[in-house]
């Protein structure tokens, strides 16, 4: 009876433990793109389909997380990267040192990059979709690629 109470306890442990670290897990080695963004609590910007950068087609804004505490954030034309610290559900993006200096990206993108960077500080994962908030309404919501 001793063992089987200690094996449940272990197993109890262990899930609670797995639950915890969970969240920072399934970002690393991931890739979403951006679906629509809210760039305060009163306010929907959905991704423009329509938007044409100068290279003729529509290019997706796609967020990546290549390995641990590392983002890429890639624009219609430009890209940009840095440092990110992620601690239970709060997350924080630092810049690396700024962005490439393509022309013509979205006045949308340009908006999702200074609120990534300078805004989100929440995220939260559910399913194939990736939620990012702020403290004063800001929401950029993602789906996995």
């Amino acid at each position: 009876m001793k063992k089987i109470t200690i094996l449940y306890f272990v197993l109890i442990l262990s899930a609670i433990s797995i639950s915890c670290f969970k969240d920072k897990q399934t970002l690393i080695n991931t890739t979403w793109r951006v679906e629509s963004m809210q760039v305060h609590a009163d306010s929907v910007l959905t991704y423009p389909p329509i938007w044409k950068g100068w290279w003729g087609h529509n290019r997706p804004i796609t967020l990546s997380f290549p390995k641990q505490n590392k983002y890429i954030l890639q624009l219609e034309a430009n890209g940009c990267g840095g440092n990110v610290s992620i601690i239970g559900n709060k997350i924080s993006f630092k810049s690396g040192g700024g962005m490439t200096a393509m022309c013509c990206d979205s006045p949308f993108a340009e908006s999702c990059a200074s609120l990534l960077i300078n805004n989100i500080n929440r995220y939260t994962i559910s399913d194939t979709k990736l939620v990012l908030t702020g403290a004063h309404g800001e929401i950029i919501n993602l789906v996995e690629q």
